[in-house]
């Protein structure tokens, strides 16, 4: 949760935790099967899975 009372709102922080977590990951830092579960669910994107690019024709 993120808090700003003098402002006076409350959000939820959750997928931008995420997302921070995922540019770490990228990067080359490891992390728990707990945390790459949160990245995960957060983002909606897959963690760790390398992603098929298109063969050319010569």
């Amino acid at each position: 949760m993120a808090f700003n009372p003098l402002e006076g709102w409350s959000r939820d922080a959750s997928e931008d935790v995420a997302e921070e977590l995922d540019q770490r990951v990228a990067e080359g830092h490891e992390v728990t099967e707990l945390v790459r579960e949160f990245i995960e669910r957060f983002t909606g994107r897959s963690i760790g899975v390398q992603l098929l690019l298109p063969l050319l024709e010569f």
